[in-house]
């Protein structure tokens, strides 16, 4: 099973200011052990009153794995109501699952390709590297 916190952390909307942004942001999630979590997110869409649409695919890729577990990037589907969309947007979730019995401190790196077109909506998280620490109870 798939748990779904309620991030933002990595919703990407289309506007002009990323390249002004800093590029590295360390992010602290607490994580269930033994299930696979979400642990951010992000798409490049467009708000047409209320009505969002998808205009690409960001750029992720995961560029250290953790030590205890594993990362991965896949498609998904998600609510973006931080920016007043009353649909579902498409885009790429960052998933996360621990070690089987494995509590304690994790962390990995995942990149958000910088893009002058690219910022993040609710926390103005720029794009660049992400550096998760997990803590799994």
């Amino acid at each position: 099973m798939v748990r779904k916190l309620a991030l933002a952390a990595a919703v990407v909307v289309l506007s002009g200011l990323g390249s002004q942004c800093r590029a590295d942001t360390e992010l602290r999630r607490v994580v269930p052990r033994d299930d696979e979590t979400v642990v951010g997110r992000a798409a490049l869409w467009k708000n047409n009153s209320g009505q969002c649409s998808m205009i690409g695919t960001p750029d992720m890729e995961i560029i250290t794995q953790p030590s205890h577990g594993s990362a991965r990037i896949v498609p998904a589907s998600f609510a973006v109501s931080e920016g007043g969309c009353v649909n579902q947007v498409y885009g790429l979730v960052v998933l996360y699952r621990p070690a089987s019995g494995f509590v304690g401190e994790d962390r990995f790196t995942y990149s958000l390709a910088r893009d002058a077109m690219t910022q993040n909506w609710v926390s103005k998280i720029p794009p660049g590297l992400r550096n998760l620490i997990l803590t799994v109870r």
